[in-house]
């Protein structure tokens, strides 16, 4: 589960089902709600939207690297979080800093 926190509401997720379905779960919105309430001490939330989103993932994890293409530009990729995209966002962001100034 995770709740991030923002200016006016929160958001709360999630699942670690591997599907490409886009309808929004009952079932699964119950149990993030019920979780993340647990967890978090607090009475069930008012819901302001219900949405679901698909995190592409790498089985050989996060490609973070700087590529120098044949014209002279270079290309860094930063991809292949899966659902950790958020929580990496941070570090990766550093080293896409770090990639961009070499």
């Amino acid at each position: 589960m995770y709740a991030i926190p923002r200016r006016n509401d929160c958001v709360f997720g999630g699942t670690n089902d591997l599907s490409s379905d886009l309808a929004v779960d009952a079932a699964a919105t119950d149990q993030i709600i019920a979780e993340c309430s647990r967890v978090l001490n607090i009475d069930k939330p008012n819901i302001l939207a219900e949405r679901v989103g698909l995190r592409p993932f790498r089985k050989s994890g996060v490609r973070l690297e700087r590529n120098e293409l044949r014209d002279g530009r270079t290309v860094i990729h930063n991809y292949g979080h899966g659902g950790s995209g958020f929580t990496l966002s941070w570090g990766c962001a550093r080293e896409v800093v770090t990639l961009a100034t070499l």
